[in-house]
């Protein structure tokens, strides 16, 4: 258990920006991303893949996706997967420079495709 609680510590302050990294103004390959809802989605690893971001979680509340997405990726370094709920998480306000909710986007996308 001590073991487990050090590593969710430690990688509480590996996912926690400092406040020159959560400026705005910070140069893009310092940048955090997060998408909300993540579930088994290819968005998060193809934003991580794409090199531009220091860090880019994927969260959702799926437990086994999100089991199955961190247990893959593991690792790859400044990518993770977290379970937890979007409107309650563990991250401190302005721990992101981009959120994305892929859903959202499908469904914009998928609306103007009728329009």
């Amino acid at each position: 258990k001590k073991a487990a609680a050090a590593a969710a510590e430690e990688e509480e302050q590996e996912t926690t920006a400092t406040d020159d990294e959560a400026s705005a103004s910070a140069p893009l390959s310092r940048w955090r991303a997060i998408e909300m809802g993540c579930g088994n989605s290819v968005a998060t690893e193809e934003l991580h893949n794409t090199g531009a971001f220091a860090h880019v979680s994927g969260i959702d509340l799926a437990g086994v996706v999100i089991e199955m997405l961190a247990a893959k990726h593991k690792v790859k370094k400044g990518l993770e997967f977290r379970r937890t709920d979007v409107t309650n998480t563990a991250y401190p306000d302005q721990s992101f420079h981009l959120a994305i909710d892929k859903g959202t986007s499908d469904s914009i996308r998928f609306f103007f495709f009728f329009v």
